[in-house]
Formats: C-alpha cells, sequence, structure tokens
C-alpha cells in the first residue's frame, strides 16, 4: 500500500492530463508524433517506481523464515516477486509477466486507443492506462481493451487437489467520462476489472491452454444513450486505493498432481465511444505477495 500511496504525490492527476490530451489533439503534427506525446502524457498518471525496492526484499527474507523453520506441505505456498538478489527461492517466485499487443490503427484515423501497458514480475506491479485519442473523428465506436499480468506456474501436490490461488494486491484506480466538450452528447463506456485466471499445460503439444478464470469488477462507468434516458452532459470523474482479496475467495480449480499450471494475476481496463474527448482510465496493482492453497481430495 505505501508504494501506491506514495505515488499520489509522484504522478500528475488524470484530469490535468486529460486536458493536456485535449490540447495536443489540437495541435497540427503527424501522427506518429502525437501518438507518442500523448502516450508519455498518459504514462504519468501510473505510479513511477523509483524507490529500492526494499519492501521485497523484505518478503523474501520473510519466505526464507517460513521454508526454514516449517515443514513446507503444512502452509499454502507462497510466492513473491522475481526482485534481483532477492533471498526466495527461485521455485516461489513470479515468473512470467505479459502486456496485450499495441491498439489496432485504421487507415486515416491512426491508433484506435492510447494505452500504456507495464507488467514486471521484479516489482510485483502491473498497470495500465487507456485513454481514447482526442484527434479521433471516427463515425462510429472507438474500443478496446488494455491489459497486463504477472504469473507463476505450480504444480499440484496429490493425486487430485482442490487448489486455490489468491493474489495479495494493492490497486489504484481512476476513471474519466466527460461529454462537456462535444454536441451531440457522445455514447461512452468506461470499465475496469481485476481478472484471476489459470492454464493448464497440455502434455502433448506442450502449449498452455485456458482452463478457468474469474473477473472481479473495480467499476462500471456509462454516458450517453445506449438503451436508456441518461443526462445530457455527464463529467465523472472516480479513484480509489484499495486492497484485494478482502472477502474475496480467488480462483479454484481441481488438477492432479499431474498437471503443471500457470496462475494469473492480470488488471483490465475498457474504454469505448463513438466520437472523443474525454474517456480514459487507469488501473495498476502492486501485488507483493501470491497464495496458493492446496487440499487433498482423495
Amino acid at each position: 500500500m505505501s508504494d501506491l500511496g506514495n505515488g499520489l504525490t509522484r504522478v500528475d492527476p488524470m484530469d490535468d492530463i486529460a486536458r493536456q490530451l485535449l490540447r495536443e489533439g489540437i495541435r497540427d503534427g503527424p501522427t506518429a508524433r502525437r501518438l507518442s506525446r500523448a502516450k508519455t502524457l498518459l504514462s504519468r498518471t501510473l505510479t513511477v517506481k523509483d524507490q529500492k525496492r526494499t519492501t521485497f526484499h523484505g518478503f523474501g527474507m520473510i519466505v526464507k523464515d517460513i521454508l526454514k523453520n516449517f515443514p513446507i506441505l503444512s502452509l499454502p505456498a507462497l510466492y513473491v516477486p522475481d526482485t534481483p538478489g532477492s533471498s526466495a527461492p527461485a521455485s516461489r517466485r513470479y515468473q512470467v509477466q505479459w502486456v496485450s499487443s499495441d491498439p489496432e490503427f485504421i487507415k486515416g484515423i491512426g491508433p484506435q486507443l492510447i494505452q500504456v501497458r507495464i507488467a514486471s514480475k521484479a516489482d510485483g506491479y502491473a498497470g495500465v492506462a487507456n485513454a481514447i485519442p482526442t484527434w479521433a473523428t471516427l463515425s462510429g465506436s472507438l474500443h478496446g481493451y488494455a491489459q497486463a499480468g504477472i504469473g507463476i506456474v505450480y504444480k499440484p501436490r496429490h493425486a487430485l487437489s482442490r487448489v486455490t490461488f489468491v493474489p495479495e494486491a494493492q490497486i489504484r484506480y481512476q476513471w474519466i467520462i466527460d461529454t462537456d466538450q462535444i454536441t451531440p452528447t457522445p455514447r461512452m463506456r468506461n470499465w475496469g476489472w481485476l481478472q484471476l485466471f489459470a492454464q493448464r499445460l497440455n502434455p502433448v503439444s506442450g502449449l498452455w491452454e485456458s482452463y478457468s478464470q474469474r473477473n472481479i469488477e473495480v467499476w462500471r462507468g456509462s454516458a450517453g444513450n445506449w438503451g436508456g434516458p441518461s443526462p445530457v452532459f455527464v463529467h465523472e470523474s472516480h479513484g480509489s486505493i484499495q486492497a484485494y482479496p478482502g472477502s474475496d475467495p480467488g480462483l479454484q480449480v481441481i488438477a492432479s498432481s499431474a498437471d503443471t499450471l500457470l496462475f494469473w494475476f492480470v488488471v483490465e481496463t475498457y474504454v469505448e465511444s463513438d466520437r472523443g474527448p474525454t474517456c480514459m482510465n487507469k488501473l495498476e496493482a502492486s501485488v507483493p505477495l501470491m497464495w496458493v492453497w492446496d487440499e487433498s481430495l482423495t
């Protein structure tokens, strides 16, 4: 929580970035240059990692002490970031990181979205910022997802196991819908959620296959006429810092000792508008721990 809390004083408010993006969109200039400038502005909404990661080294020491003093089978498996120099065993560190691909380009328009996507298994950090380009004038809907995730590989302990995956995360988010600058009022959607995702290794093909997933909604906002009455003009800007899991049960799967599982913690946002501006968001998480409970069913 301290990483994200300290980040509040180091990043620019999203409202300010939205106003800057609007000014940038009005200026003349090649699309590539405007896109680069817009992504630089948007990245300033995310927490900057400028500390020495002592928190993560501390968690590594905790793991070492637990494994030294208790039988490993009597406790849930505990995973920490893959921080260089950590004393945590390699088998108990985060092993994968992933971000979604760049947004699609539309001929004559440029990118459908402006996005920043960061995932670091070394920092235990996943963050995205997602926005409709302010210079977009496409007739029709601009929309898309931004995703970033980190994960672990796990092999069940028993012939038949009930495996429960529960990350410990501190989440920071903000989202904006603003229809004041344009008439008629555009239709907009702005959503954000966490995703717990499990894949299973196919022993024949050697490929990871989807096995199970859960989405935990963080916010859902909309404006314009999506099938019901709504205000002519809308300006909403909401944000918060929260902790996960709270009372959430995590992700549960049934697997055997012959399986190899890949568990992901993913932050994901969605924006949609039939014209711009302003529809944008950010969602980021600091994940210092991931737990895996393994209960025998035989």
